[in-house]
């Protein structure tokens, strides 16, 4: 690829980034399939905010923003769920979305955010689910359209 990638902590929230990334209502529909479009701030800010251990990250390539990733917190204290997750159209099948996740992964062991991920994929989505499986992740609840995805980040 050559250019240089790296993720960064969206705080406080920026959302001018998701909204140069998110041009249409299935991109939209793919990355938070309740949401409103057109892109709706509030909306967008409420779930993205820096609250109860929450955390958003845009992956940056040299300086700009080409993807985007949240941590959201779960009822468990040891698990965190990927959510919000969007490559740049003219960014996609490059190696983004896999340097996001193996990123993702390195912040949550380093800084003892998580010791498992989950995250959703619909089952259409066959591109972004063969990424998940690639960096490890295997289903472990369907429904409908939906697959919830997990992965231990640590060895007992």
């Amino acid at each position: 690829m050559g250019e240089t990638l790296e993720m960064i902590l969206n705080y406080s929230v920026n959302l001018d980034g998701l909204k140069k990334m998110i041009t249409s209502p299935d991109e939209q529909r793919l990355v938070w399939p309740d949401s409103k479009f057109p892109f709706f701030d509030t909306e967008w800010l409420e779930k993205l905010a820096f609250n109860d251990g929450h955390r958003s990250y845009y992956c940056l390539m040299d300086g700009e923003p080409v993807g985007h990733l949240a941590l959201r917190r779960t009822d468990d204290a040891h698990i965190r769920r990927i959510v919000f997750v969007v490559v740049a159209p003219h960014c996609r099948q490059k190696g983004i979305g896999r340097f996001m996740i193996n990123e993702i992964e390195k912040i949550c062991r380093r800084e003892k955010l998580a010791e498992k991920l989950t995250l959703r994929v619909r089952s259409h989505n066959r591109i972004a689910k063969s990424l998940y499986e690639k960096c490890g992740y295997r289903v472990y609840a369907i429904e409908g359209t939906a697959m919830d995805m997990e992965k231990l980040l640590i060895s007992f």
